[in-house]
């Protein structure tokens, strides 16, 4: 009976520190997602990790039937803006994440309207600074106004928004790079490119 007691004392104590564990690596990895996609892109310009190879490189859990992209955030500053144009695709996700790779929100295609989607990005008090703005003066003349942005609180100054297009067939892997390439990713008072 003391042995039984003392095996399940053992693998109560070893559950215990595997669910420690888990949950304390998003704190004890820190901002290593965010470092590892910042090699790929600047801010404010969208950026494409390179293809895998057979040593690895290139970017982390990447899906043979997905060309992936990313453009990295900074709030600090002002808003973040970032529109694409999406007709002809046959699917794109939008993931948001903050720079320990934790993902709080994301969109896919679908929420294009005429084509086009439009992402505005801010912190809390941007927002609020935002809404009161529109209250203020009656009436709101941003694409907000016009029901074409899609306004997303982000939890952090920074982070990276990670860009994901499927590849119908092998042949189509380079135009969807150049699609990628067109994609404005920028401050939200900044001129188009």
């Amino acid at each position: 009976m003391g042995a039984l007691l003392y095996l399940g004392g053992v693998l109560c104590l070893a559950l215990a520190v595997h669910i420690a564990t888990i949950l304390a690596l998003p704190f004890l990895a820190g901002e290593k997602a965010m470092m590892r996609w910042a090699a790929f892109a600047t801010p404010g310009h969208p950026g494409l990790p390179p293809s895998p190879t057979a040593s690895g490189t290139g970017a982390p859990f990447e899906d043979p039937a997905l060309v992936q992209g990313l453009c990295l955030f900074d709030l600090s500053e002002r808003p973040f803006r970032l529109d694409a144009e999406i007709k002809g695709m046959e699917f794109v996700s939008f993931s948001f994440h903050r720079p320990s790779g934790e993902s709080f929100y994301a969109v896919t295609d679908r929420a294009a309207q005429h084509g086009r989607i439009h992402l505005l990005l801010l912190d809390q008090q941007q927002f609020d600074d935002l809404e009161s703005d529109s209250e203020d003066v009656g009436t709101d003349h941003t694409a907000a106004a016009a029901g074409e942005d899609l306004r997303i609180i982000a939890p952090d100054q920074s982070g990276f928004i990670l860009i994901r297009a499927l590849v119908t067939r092998p042949s189509q892997r380079d135009e969807i790079k150049n699609w990628m390439q067109t994609i404005q990713c920028r401050k939200a008072d900044e001129a188009s490119r």
